[in-house]
């Protein structure tokens, strides 16, 4: 290949490698964002979770507050009483604890979505030197393809040089 050959085909492939890159960062921005929508997304699903619950742990100490009024039981009392406060304890440990899931479920997110930032900006610059790679090969082939065309070509002249003839 010529040297005005060798420059365009490395300015092409020096021009492809930096979209690539430019590519790559934009798709690693779109995971970031996607990763963060989806630690939102668990956060919101825990909360949903803790609302069901209270309502089931609510219905439940309902249930047991009526079992005990059916049987003649004083409700705020004795046995009957500490049931009752018993699941109200259990739920709130049940709703820490799905609290607990949503948030290290965020979490895993949250660190998928830096991750994927990361990569955006690795990316990005990998595509961006690997463009001045190749256009500085491409510069170093081109000056030698010129520099070996001038030997061929003004090779003669220079031994006339030498010898002070034109």
């Amino acid at each position: 290949m010529g040297g005005m050959g060798t420059i365009i085909s490395g300015l092409g492939q020096a021009y492809t490698q930096e979209q690539a890159g430019r590519t790559n960062s934009k798709i690693e921005d779109f995971n970031a964002h996607i990763a963060g929508v989806q630690a939102r997304e668990a956060v919101r699903q825990g909360e949903a979770a803790v609302s069901r619950h209270r309502a089931d742990v609510a219905e439940l100490m309902g249930q047991q507050r009526a079992g005990y009024v059916g049987q003649g039981a004083v409700v705020g009392k004795g046995s009957a009483a500490d049931v009752v406060e018993q699941s109200r304890v259990l739920g709130d440990r049940d709703i820490q604890q799905i609290r607990a899931n949503a948030m290290l479920e965020a979490w895993g997110f949250k660190v998928q979505q830096a991750d994927a930032r990361l990569r955006s900006r690795i990316v990005r610059a990998e595509g961006t030197q690997q463009a001045i790679g190749t256009l500085l090969t491409t510069g170093a082939k081109a000056a030698r393809y010129y520099q070996k065309r001038d030997q061929l070509t003004f090779g003669d002249r220079r031994d006339d040089d030498e010898e002070g003839v034109y």
